[in-house]
């Protein structure tokens, strides 16, 4: 993937972290290009982002192109392919 987004946190007390309020939010990937859908999600410490492939011959890479994190990669991956992680810290973490 070429294109830049950005996982937006909350500000969330640590004591959610393991609550049972934690959601998980769901971003398609590869569906008519180049994109996820949504492009941006905000989320709160302890909520799971599930990444789904519709589309084959497509990644997800925590960081920014040309320089990864390292904090996540799903490497490349076909149309139905599942990809989840987990976040426990406040921030904002792009992707691509």
């Amino acid at each position: 993937m070429k294109n830049r987004f950005v996982l937006l946190f909350c500000c969330a007390a640590l004591g959610t972290l393991l609550s049972s309020n934690a959601a998980t939010i769901q971003v398609e990937v590869g569906a008519g290009g180049l994109k996820f859908t949504p492009q941006d999600v905000t989320i709160q410490v302890g909520d799971t982002v599930q990444w789904h492939w519709a589309g084959s011959g497509h990644s997800t890479t925590s960081g920014t192109p040309g320089n990864p994190d390292g904090m996540c990669d799903s490497g490349v991956q076909n149309a139905g392919f599942v990809f989840s992680q987990t976040f426990t810290a406040a921030g904002s973490f792009p992707y691509f």
